[in-house]
């Protein structure tokens, strides 16, 4: 009876630091994406300074040789990023310039860094990884219809989907359209 009552007394002590622990750990997982994802800007921005430093020493070079490269860099060059499951309100948090198994479940291409239009992947993983929960993985980004012959198996992008980079983070503007389909 009475190592029952300090057992119950010492859980009561202990549960505020268990509920902190737990806080502290989706807090880290938080940071954790946002350091990755503050890294790929880091990398794109770093490749863009190297760019523009190429350009400053043409600039020293002979006049004919700039305008030519001008000219070239005038071409909108295209950036692929792949991107993970969206949050509640359609921001992608996770972001990688190579698709990552497991985590990767949409494909965005931008040629400004700051629109892109994006699709969801259909491979045999990232579609495993949509159809574990479709209203927190597909729906925040996506208008999603079924052809209502069971259980999906595979997915059809019907229109692209657009975003713009905000503070680092991809957030959906225009929602793309998927279908889910029984038997592919």
């Amino acid at each position: 009876m009475f190592g029952s009552q300090i057992s119950k007394e010492i859980e009561q002590q202990l549960l505020p630091l268990t509920e902190r622990i737990e806080a502290l750990e989706k807090q880290n997982k938080h940071l954790g994406k946002e350091l990755k994802s503050l890294r790929s800007r880091l990398e794109a921005l770093e490749e863009k300074a190297e760019e523009k430093s190429e350009a400053t020493q043409l600039l020293v070079e002979s006049p004919k040789e700039v305008v030519e490269e001008k000219a070239k860099v005038a071409e909108p060059v295209e950036q692929v990023l792949f991107l993970a499951a969206p949050d509640k309100d359609g921001t992608f948090t996770g972001v990688s310039d190579t698709e990552l198994e497991g985590q990767s479940l949409y494909r965005l291409v931008t040629t400004d860094g700051v629109h892109g239009r994006f699709s969801l992947l259909t491979s045999h993983d990232a579609l495993a990884t949509a159809l574990i929960s479709v209203s927190q993985m597909l729906k925040p980004v996506c208008r999603v219809t079924t052809d209502g012959t069971g259980r999906p198996n595979c997915a059809v992008n019907i229109n692209e989907g657009e975003a713009s980079c905000e503070d680092g983070l991809w957030k959906v503007v225009t929602k793309a359209e998927v279908k889910l389909v029984g038997n592919c």
